[in-house]
């Protein structure tokens, strides 16, 4: 598996019925639990920039860039990005928080059944905390998991930090991506990727993807502008967010138990 590989949306099928490749005698009604296609993944990030999910080709990826004043006002510095090693999120049709559990874990078990590049992961969840660390400057870090049909994981994480000058014309960021790991010892990392941070008024805030997995989360609940990373719940103590984000690892480690590739204890 190549966990960076761009693959257009045009190019895929990914609108798929389970019923058309589980047994008829299987008494599940599924048929709005399907994938309707992919994006680019981006960083949920509060910025006036966007940020690409991007696997750098050696791990680490760095930049100064911000904006600049020219002869028409504000100017946005170009990122540059390598599209090819991009992750893909999926775009899941269908999956509101009153969705069936057992009707994603089905899916997922026969994710390999799907025409669409093993590349793409099926689950994403990301955590978010944005804070003050100097003279009034604001800091971002979000920490995105990957997870594949396999168990397999991979961490990449967006550092944003605002640039010494009034109007913030210099912000620094630092992207970061792990080796892959297994599941578990992916979530061990999330678990506590966010621990030791001390930001002064710190906002913490959780997404996952499909958005059905954030049923019955405590945190304060609103829409985003994110196609994939549809709902964000936000948390002003990390404890309670922690609370949610370790009930939200277990579901999420149900789902891979038992599965094709899960454990290594199909039946």
């Amino acid at each position: 598996m190549t966990a960076g590989t761009q693959t257009s949306i045009d190019d895929l099928t990914l609108a798929w019925n389970l019923r058309n490749t589980i047994a008829s005698s299987m008494a599940l009604e599924l048929d709005s639990f399907n994938l309707r296609g992919a994006e680019q993944g981006r960083f949920p990030i509060t910025t006036w920039g966007e940020y690409y999910i991007e696997i750098p080709e050696h791990g680490v990826k760095k930049e100064i860039a911000g904006r600049t004043n020219g002869v028409f006002g504000i100017r946005f510095a170009n990122q540059t990005w390598d599209w090819k090693r991009i992750v893909q999120l999926p775009l899941y049709s269908g999956y509101s928080l009153e969705s069936e559990f057992e009707g994603l874990k089905v899916l997922i078990k026969h994710w390999g059944e799907i025409r669409i590049p093993d590349d793409i992961p099926c689950i994403a969840l990301s955590l978010k905390c944005r804070g003050i660390y100097s003279e009034g400057r604001e800091i971002q870090n979000v920490t995105v998991m990957l997870i594949w049909r396999d168990s397999v994981a991979r961490m990449i994480s967006l550092d944003w930090i605002e640039g010494p000058m009034e109007d913030c014309t210099t912000p620094e960021w630092f992207i970061e991506a792990s080796s892959l790991l297994n599941l578990r010892d992916g979530m061990d990392r999330m678990r506590n990727a966010h621990k030791n941070l001390n930001w002064e008024n710190p906002i913490h805030s959780l997404y996952v993807i499909p958005s059905c997995l954030g049923r019955g989360l405590k945190g304060s609940l609103s829409t985003t502008n994110y196609e994939s990373w549809r709902s964000e719940w936000s948390y002003r103590e990390y404890e309670e967010l922690r609370v949610d984000l370790i009930s939200l690892l277990s579901s999420i480690e149900r789902l891979f138990v038992n599965t094709r590739g899960g454990d290594g204890n199909e039946q």
